[in-house]
Formats: C-alpha cells, sequence, structure tokens
C-alpha cells in the first residue's frame, strides 16, 4: 500500500491478519508540513489581506510560529459574514500536532490614515461617505473615506489628505464648492468632540 504524500500514521483500524474489503481504510496519515490554521475575517479587513502575506500565530501551548496566508474565501459565511482564510506553518519536524487551538495575527499593508469624530463624517452630493473638509482658497471640498477601524476613541479613516483642513462642525450647513470663513477649532472643542465619539460607544 503506497500513501499519495509524505505524512504520519496516525491511526491503524486494522490488526495484523484482518480481511479488509477493497477500498476499506487500513490507516490515516496526517500530512503535518506544512501544518494549517484556519480562522476568520470580517468585511471589513477582507480588502487588507492577499496570498503570499505572513501571518503570526500563537499555539494555546504559547509557542509562537509564523506562517504565510495561502487561501482567502471569497464567499461569506451566512451566519457570521466573514471570510475563511488559511494560513501554512512549516513544521518540517512535525512538532505542531493537528488540531491545536490558536490565535492568528494578520499583518495588513500600513496605510495613511486619521483618528476623527464619528459626527465628522457626512453624506456627499452623490450620496458616498466621507468628510467636508475646506482647501487653500477657503473652498469646501469633500473627500471619500476608507473605514480601516472603529475604535473607541473614533473612526480611524484612510483617503484624507494629510493637510486637509476638515470641517469638524457645521458641515451639514455647506456645500462642495461653496467659499466660507473657517474659524479653527481649539483644543476645547476637539476635546468635546472626541469625548462625545468615547461616549458613544459605551
Amino acid at each position: 500500500v503506497k500513501a499519495p504524500f509524505d505524512g504520519v500514521i496516525d491511526r491503524v483500524p486494522v490488526e495484523l491478519g484482518s480481511s479488509v474489503m477493497q477500498g476499506g481504510e487500513v490507516a490515516t496519515i496526517l500530512s503535518l508540513d506544512p501544518v494549517i490554521a484556519r480562522g476568520e475575517v470580517s468585511e471589513r479587513d477582507l480588502g487588507y489581506l492577499k496570498i503570499g502575506d505572513k501571518a503570526n500565530v500563537r499555539l494555546v501551548s504559547g509557542q509562537n510560529v509564523e506562517g504565510t496566508v495561502r487561501y482567502i474565501s471569497r464567499d461569506a459565511s451566512t451566519a457570521t459574514r466573514t471570510f475563511r482564510v488559511e494560513i501554512a506553518i512549516p513544521n518540517p519536524e512535525g512538532t505542531i500536532p493537528a488540531g491545536m487551538t490558536a490565535e492568528i495575527a494578520l499583518s495588513a499593508q500600513p496605510t495613511d490614515a486619521v483618528i476623527l469624530p464619528r459626527s465628522v463624517v457626512t453624506l456627499g452630493d452623490k450620496g458616498d461617505l466621507g468628510i467636508r473638509a475646506v482647501d487653500k482658497d477657503d473652498k469646501v471640498v469633500f473627500f471619500p473615506i476608507d473605514l480601516v477601524d472603529d475604535t473607541p476613541t473614533g473612526l480611524v479613516l484612510g483617503g484624507i489628505r494629510a493637510d486637509a483642513r476638515i470641517i469638524v462642525a457645521g458641515q451639514e450647513l455647506v456645500k462642495e464648492g461653496e467659499v466660507v470663513k473657517p474659524v479653527e477649532a481649539d483644543r476645547a472643542t476637539i476635546q468635546k468632540l472626541l469625548g462625545e465619539a468615547t461616549a458613544g460607544t459605551q
């Protein structure tokens, strides 16, 4: 009997001298190199991952190992709306057994982002979610946003220029292209907005 792959014999359900029907099971062989860690990622995080990304895996034993993303599902679970990912972990000595509980930490590509209170997010003229800001000519402009994360202190948003002067109050009262007289928010106003963002998550 020849197995189609290298592995470790885990279970032998027959004994020496037993009769085995054609196609019957004679042994269970585990392929443990690589060993595969499976997990789920949210809809929000899916776009930041790609095949070949590195991942850190912490085993229930406390051991930390590094693996590589080998599979990302494109079909969300109907129950959780999450997507399955698989991490291939080198295991040449077979020291990591199959079925062990683990925590997976995935490292996405870095992106420029800012933390802003939820109250500054608004809808643009075309219905896009974003923020309004003022350009160098004091004209109102709109930036569509990319939601990176939702934290207790506010939203982590991408897609906003580093030098943008963001409208934090009255953004619903102006339109894109309108010339305004902006007043720089003082520290007390900013702290108040951040405090409201924190309170909204409790």
